[in-house]
């Protein structure tokens, strides 16, 4: 399903909308007109707009598939919405829980946010739910200035045994480091996830994250 916007910036909704109502079936430009009314506050109608686009299924894969082409394209926010549409849907799964966690965390967005997220997780436990909620509380951490206790949080969850997310824990932990300007350990972390064989949307981000400290 190719729902990605054509331009890396959408274009003006009042140009956008007339285009949508003349090719309903061209899904890319559905996927602009998304990252357009998310751009300009306009929540619900991005949100309808996805719930009208991606019919509906019985298993939870379409939502991460398409998240994650998203978050490789760098349309973040718009990966954000799509989990949150597919985790509504879907509210035990531990891939949606944990990608629109990284989504909101990739997008920047308040603590205020994350910690709802955190509060619904604790009412739809998967198996990997813990792990997704530490996750969420180290960028808490981070954002109120507990630098110590947010590394404190992400070491343990990357000496947790079994843990699925590795590499975006360890990645999340060279962007602790890297933040805090201690660039070797910064560049380890990034290379221990990149051989995990991460996921594409990470494998980029993690090239680009050496790139720039080489």
């Amino acid at each position: 399903m190719d729902f990605i916007p054509e331009r890396p910036e959408p274009r003006p909704i009042d140009e956008l909308e007339p285009l949508v109502e003349e090719n309903p079936e061209n899904l890319r430009l559905r996927a602009e007109l998304v990252e357009a009314y998310l751009q300009d506050g306009r929540i619900d109608e991005a949100r309808q707009l996805v719930q009208a686009t991606i019919p509906p299924t019985r298993v939870p894969l379409p939502y991460n598939l398409i998240g994650e082409k998203l978050m490789e394209t760098n349309h973040v926010a718009v990966a954000a919405l799509v989990y949150q549409v597919g985790y509504e849907r879907f509210p035990e799964d531990g891939r949606l829980q944990n990608m629109l966690m990284y989504a909101l965390i990739e997008s920047g967005q308040p603590t205020r946010v994350v910690e709802e997220l955190i509060h619904r997780l604790e009412e739809t436990p998967s198996s990997t739910t813990d792990i997704t909620i530490g996750i969420g509380e180290a960028y808490i951490e981070i954002n109120e200035g507990n630098p110590d206790i947010a590394l404190d949080i992400l070491n343990e969850l990357i000496e947790t045994d079994g843990n699925p997310y590795l590499p975006e824990t360890l990645y999340l932990r060279g962007l602790y480091y890297a933040a805090v300007g201690e660039p070797d350990p910064a560049i380890a972390s990034f290379e221990d996830a990149l051989s995990l064989r991460p996921p594409e949307w990470l494998r980029l981000r993690l090239e680009g994250a050496l790139n720039e400290m080489k």
